[in-house]
């Protein structure tokens, strides 16, 4: 499995970075990961024939639920030109986006000390996403997003029993479809001070062929998965000058995975964790501070988040300069419904650019 590979490929060629308010195109990639497994397995495979260090190998990974992702976007959004579209569409919204990503997502977990098993996933999808919103620098605004797209899931399970004569694979058609509905203000709080809303829904339905495979990530024939997501930043400019300002802020998070950087989670991370829509309260709150500076034109800016999202600590950074943006971060997301019981602690890193027609 060259998982390591790939995502390093699409990580060199991505972009990111939000879109003005005029026409233009955007695109972002991360990579992040935690230890990596399917080096594991891949260790496996050299090992056949040889159980007891099999054993050994499944062994030094019991327990430590290992991650890697990798997400390549590229969009294109303008503004709704009067007459293109029907007047019930123009009435309610002035945007319209597009954009297609790639996701890879790879993991697994060790189970049972006594007699180890190796429980391992990847999928490769890509999908499809256009989508309607309103938006304005104050107020009220809402955006529509449809996703559909296909991939491909791998599962890996068995003992070091199993492994003897290497490693075999369970491998299947995913299907995917889902929307994003959300809803959120921003508001001005005097001269130095902001407040800004953001609610989601995001519904998912997914459908393999899977059939002989027991893995606990398995995406089940027919899934359906339910994300939704609450936040509420207020923040403060603390120092002032003509060429800019220092602020700093408060923001809090209610949902599943509540953590600042939203983008990390693919949503085939629902399907092969089985989120469901109400796990642990403790895992659904997250509150922390911001702290940043940016030029009065917001053409440069870098902003800090960190603090206590879904039961772990957690910190990450984004750097923007003229439409290039960097970013990374260390989170902890839980795996199971429980409060840290589970962790897997992602590290990622990320860049990308923009361009206004």
């Amino acid at each position: 499995m060259k998982f390591n590979l790939l995502i390093l490929l699409a990580f060199l060629v991505s972009a990111f970075s939000p879109l003005s308010a005029s026409a233009g195109f955007e695109g972002y990639g991360l990579y992040g990961r935690t230890e990596g497994f399917w080096p594991t397995i891949d260790a496996i495979n050299q090992k056949a024939g040889a159980p007891g260090e099999i054993a050994q190998a499944l062994d030094d990974r019991y327990g430590k639920a290992e991650e890697g992702i990798a997400t390549l976007k590229l969009g294109y959004a303008d503004n709704l030109k009067p007459g293109v579209m029907p007047d019930a569409i123009n009435d309610h919204f002035n945007r319209y986006h597009l954009a297609i990503r790639a996701d890879l997502l790879a993991g697994g977990l060790i189970r049972d000390r006594i007699y180890p098993v190796a429980d391992g996933y990847m999928t490769k999808t890509a999908q499809t996403e256009i989508g309607l919103s309103k938006e304005s620098e104050e107020g009220f605004q809402y955006k529509f997003t449809e996703i559909s797209g296909f991939g491909y899931q791998d599962l890996v399970q068995g003992t070091a029993l199993d492994f003897i004569r290497g490693v075999t694979t369970d491998t299947s058609m995913v299907f995917i479809w889902g929307v994003d509905l959300e809803a959120g203000y921003k508001a001005k709080l005097g001269e130095n001070s902001h407040d800004r809303f953001l609610a989601r829904l995001s519904p998912t339905f997914f459908l393999t062929n899977h059939t002989a495979a027991v893995s606990q990530n398995k995406i089940e024939e027919n899934e359906f998965t339910f994300r939704w997501r609450m936040e509420n930043e207020w923040a403060l400019d603390v120092i002032k000058s003509d060429i800019g300002a220092v602020e700093a802020g408060v923001l809090g998070i209610t949902g599943q995975n509540p953590i600042p950087a939203s983008f990390l989670l693919p949503r085939t991370w629902d399907a092969v964790h089985h989120l469901g829509a109400w796990p642990s309260a403790g895992q659904l709150l997250g509150f922390g501070t911001m702290a940043g500076l940016h030029t009065n034109d917001r053409k440069a800016s870098l902003r800090v988040d960190g603090g206590f999202y879904g039961g772990y600590f957690g910190a990450g950074a984004i750097l923007n300069i003229v439409g290039f943006q960097a970013f990374a971060g260390t989170w902890g997301i839980e795996q199971t419904a429980g409060f840290q019981l589970v962790e897997s602690r992602i590290e990622y890193a990320g860049m990308g650019y923009s361009y206004a027609l």
